[in-house]
């Protein structure tokens, strides 16, 4: 049985994801996404080569932030088949943290973000906001609820 994810309802057990930041030398920070997924869902890896809308991604407000380092996943996604499409593609079965170097511009920010993908087989799309922020002691991420990612139209 699938759990009914619509906003105001619970997510699937065993479900979460936190954003922190990686200071690396200046101008550059990296982001470590921790993904829970539950038991018998998968996430299609944003290393898959397929233009999947809904393969695991993180966008930024501020369009002069850009990658400073290939994406780097632990573990690495497995071959998985995806049914709809009916071709073998990475994917992510497992908790898996996604790791990246981001240029950022000149700045303490707060550079606002968004990390993005669809849980399957569910086929809900989901959201995390995060704030990576420069303060005193160094570079923190503020991050709210992960919450299902439903367009106007959806609901």
């Amino acid at each position: 049985m699938v759990e009914d994810t619509r906003p105001g309802l619970p997510l699937p057990t065993g479900f979460d994801i936190r954003v922190f930041a990686d200071p690396k030398e200046e101008g550059i920070v990296g982001t470590a996404v921790e993904v829970d997924i539950p038991e018998g869902s998968y996430v299609i890896s944003a290393l898959s080569d397929r233009d999947y809308l809904g393969k695991f991604s993180v966008s930024w407000t501020d369009s002069t932030i850009s990658p400073a380092s290939a994406l780097i996943e632990s573990p690495v996604s497995m071959p998985g088949w995806e049914p709809f499409d009916k071709v073998y593609t990475p994917m992510l079965f497992e908790p898996t943290v996604i790791t990246q170097d981001w240029q950022l511009p000149e700045g303490a920010g707060p550079f606002q973000g968004e990390v993005f993908f669809v849980l399957e087989p569910q086929c809900v799309p989901y959201t995390l906001e995060f704030v990576l922020e420069k303060e005193e002691m160094g570079w923190s991420t503020n991050y709210g609820l992960v919450h299902p990612a439903y367009s106007d139209s959806m609901n």
